[in-house]
């Protein structure tokens, strides 16, 4: 498992967080004092020249990450987690329009020990290989109530593949609508037609959440248990209440 720092230039020197068989978290500066959050990230893949067969990518909130994250959400121990991942995907390699691999699972679920609470309402989205110089973007919102309720923008159409600026990022992650208008600021920033950023469709998947007995959600969570390189430009939040 290893987690390192690389810099590549795509226009300008781009820095990643490139994970391998490993994850990353950093506890939140606002702690659990949310009730509306918003985790958004740019990120691609190594290309393999073949498949990439059982990979589970997580993106969310965990409890109290320890030093060398022993109680991440791809270990048994885990100690509270809730956002994206859970579900083992192929990830299928494509060379058109652009070099790119298919069916990322994006399923929310959470996760507390080696307990493992599926949600529904998942999609699959598209991850542009490195060499592309292209970052396609996610934006994760988590809502606290009873139950508590998720919803996401990500690339669910190849015509998302295109580099997604970071000002974008920023602006889809700060709109004061919901996910379907964040989707538009998306579709904006990279133009073009067809199936692009989209949201978890359907009905908004929920579930019960007790940070009282299972702990506190205070630190933003990336992990990818594939070993090889997946890279992420950035892993932002933003609290919206």
């Amino acid at each position: 498992m290893s987690n390192s720092i690389t810099s590549r230039t795509i226009v300008t020197l781009d820095k990643k967080l490139a994970l391998n068989n490993s994850q990353w978290a950093a506890t939140l500066d606002i702690g659990d004092n949310w009730t509306k959050i918003r985790i958004g990230c740019r990120f691609c893949v190594t290309d393999t020249t073949a498949n990439i067969t059982t990979a589970r990518r997580y993106i969310g909130l965990m409890s109290n990450p320890v030093a060398g994250l022993t109680n991440g959400p791809m270990v048994a121990g885990t100690s509270h987690y809730i956002g994206l991942g859970a579900a083992a995907v192929t990830m299928t390699r494509a060379t058109t329009p652009v070099l790119h691999y298919s069916g990322l699972s994006h399923n929310p679920f959470k996760k507390v020990g080696a307990v493992t609470t599926a949600i529904g309402g998942g999609t699959t989205g598209f991850c542009p290989i490195i060499s592309t110089d292209i970052r396609v973007g996610l934006i994760l919102e988590i809502i606290k109530g009873s139950p508590w309720s998720f919803d996401w923008s990500g690339p669910t159409g190849t015509a998302a593949l295109v580099d997604l600026p970071l000002e974008a990022l920023k602006a889809a992650m700060v709109h004061p609508s919901t996910v379907s208008n964040i989707n538009g600021v998306l579709n904006a920033a990279i133009g073009g037609s067809g199936t692009r950023y989209a949201d978890a469709s359907g009905a908004t998947p929920t579930i019960v959440v007790d940070e009282g007995t299972d702990g506190p959600l205070n630190a933003v969570c990336v992990a990818w248990d594939r070993s090889v390189d997946f890279e992420y430009s950035e892993v932002l939040f933003a609290k919206m209440a």
